[in-house]
């Protein structure tokens, strides 16, 4: 388990030192094929996304089975394994089919998890689970973050710059953005931040904009979802509500 980021991206336009230059995204690339309707293939991220709220949002047709004691420990000791076996979040929907022949629904596991928590909340557990990237994960207690990062050590890789972290925001507040809507905002060259963004998985190529040129279309992945903290992009701070530089 890694300890859990709750920064938030600045979206404040300051021109502070660039990272070292790195090769600049191919704007000639073609991105992912389209299907055959046209559109973008559905992603990883749109995919995890409709599963959770899929189960979260359509009511049940009939009432919920009600487990029998012995298969609803079951089912809680396996759900509580799973999270903390696994590194990425984990939908409701890809836990109940991991617990097949048990006859436990997405909305049953739900249950599940917010018992798990309030249990370890209650207890003064060092973890919990938390709602990530439409997917359940278990994290560190914030108050326990100054000796885990005493265990790990400060040079742990990751880390963003403050020129990385702007060029993200306006990523994550405008997308889908053209890398030159993001150098107007900015006023400095994107092509370097949004390669090395692309590289750490928290950027991703969406598509083309349908003016000359067709030049690539960024925005962001489930991974920046979870190096934030965010459920989803609807929890982004209002710009109104961010500190002024």
């Amino acid at each position: 388990m890694s300890e859990h980021e709750a920064s938030q991206p600045d979206p404040a336009a300051v021109d502070p030192p660039e990272e070292p230059l790195v090769t600049e995204p191919d704007e000639t690339e073609e991105p992912a094929p389209a299907d055959a309707e046209g559109a973008p293939p559905e992603s990883d991220d749109d995919r995890v996304a409709a599963d959770d709220a899929e189960d979260k949002d359509d009511p049940p047709a009939k009432p919920a089975k009600e487990l029998a004691p012995e298969a609803r420990a079951l089912c809680k000791s396996a759900v509580e394994a799973m999270l903390f076996s696994s590194a990425d979040p984990l939908s409701t929907r890809r836990l109940a089919d991991a617990l097949k022949g048990i006859g436990i629904d997405g909305r049953g596991v739900r249950k599940i998890v917010r018992e798990l928590t309030e249990e370890y909340d209650r207890d003064r557990r060092g973890f919990t689970i938390e709602e990530i990237a439409g997917g359940f994960k278990m994290v560190t207690q914030m108050e326990y973050a100054e000796y885990v990062g005493n265990l790990l050590g400060s040079s742990r890789g990751g880390r963003l710059s403050q020129a990385a972290l702007e060029t993200l925001a306006v990523v994550a507040y405008k997308q889908p953005v053209t890398r030159a809507d993001v150098e107007v905002i900015r006023g400095v060259q994107a092509g370097p931040l949004l390669r090395s963004l692309l590289q750490k998985g928290l950027v991703r190529i969406t598509g083309r904009a349908e003016v000359i040129g067709r030049p690539l279309l960024y925005g962001t992945t489930r991974r920046f979802l979870e190096h934030f903290g965010l459920k989803s992009l609807n929890e982004l701070p209002k710009v109104e509500e961010l500190p002024k530089p």
